[in-house]
Formats: structure tokens, C-alpha cells, sequence
């Protein structure tokens, strides 16, 4: 199966390094980096481009905030399974996330222990085809 192509969008270089590196050597057969944009106009113009299967997104974005980029990526690529992750973990935010279009959302010191459970989640919410489930649970 082929890997699931992700899109990181985070104004830090640091956590987008990171998370590029545990992306690369922890779940490269699972999980392909397809893209990364700092800024809200960057992971519009690279979700449309490149269309990937998920979208992982800070909340926190500078300027226009993560939830109008994820409302933005919503009305433009709607089958794209989008993931908010945030450093805080408060019901607020959790709902505006929701609210703004997101399918799941995770906090960035869990991103090493479930996101792949959060990508499954958020990829049968949005196509639940058994060709991506089986991808993601690595089955044949």
C-alpha cells in the first residue's frame, strides 16, 4: 500500500524539523511528509497543489490563526482529513477546532504516542475506503 501523504503547517522551523525527522524514520512505509508551510498563505497555495490526504495544523498560527486556516483548507480541499495540533489541551479550544472544520485534534506532546491512531480516526471520518484503513494499520 502507499504511504498516506501529510502536510505539516507550523510557524515553528523547529517543530516542523521534528516532526519531518519522526515522520521520515519512524513511519516511512506508513506516512509520507508531502509538504510543509509556515504560514496560513503557504498551506493554502500547498494544499491545493499537492492535495495531500491529511493536513496536520498548529492552532497557534500567527496572523490569520490556525482555526481561519483550517476553515480556509476546509472550503478548499473538503476531502482532506485535517488534524489542529495544539500545545494546550482546553475544551475551547478542542470545539473551535471542531467547529472550524478540523477532524480530529491533538496535542503536540502526544503526536509521538497517537498520530497514527488520530490520522486513522480522521481519515474513516472523512473516507472510510478499506484500501486507506488497511494502509494506516499496515495489513495486506
Amino acid at each position: 500500500m502507499k504511504p498516506i501523504s501529510i502536510l505539516l503547517v507550523d510557524e515553528n522551523p523547529i517543530f516542523l524539523d521534528i516532526i519531518s525527522h519522526f515522520l521520515v524514520d519512524d513511519f516511512s512505509n506508513k506516512l509520507v511528509l508531502v509538504g510543509k508551510a509556515n504560514t496560513h498563505a503557504e498551506a493554502e497555495s500547498l494544499a491545493q497543489r499537492l492535495y495531500p490526504e491529511v493536513i496536520l495544523v498548529d492552532h497557534g498560527l500567527p496572523g490569520q490563526k490556525g482555526l481561519a486556516c483550517v476553515a480556509a483548507l476546509r472550503r478548499l480541499v473538503p476531502e482532506v482529513a485535517i488534524i489542529v495540533l495544539t500545545l494546550l489541551d482546553k475544551p475551547d479550544y478542542r470545539k473551535s477546532a471542531l467547529d472550524a472544520g478540523a477532524d480530529e485534534f491533538l496535542r503536540k506532546d502526544k503526536v509521538f504516542q497517537d498520530l497514527l491512531l488520530v490520522i486513522h480516526r480522521a481519515i474513516t471520518a472523512r473516507t472510510p475506503s478499506k484500501t486507506k484503513l488497511t494502509s494506516i494499520k499496515g495489513e495486506s
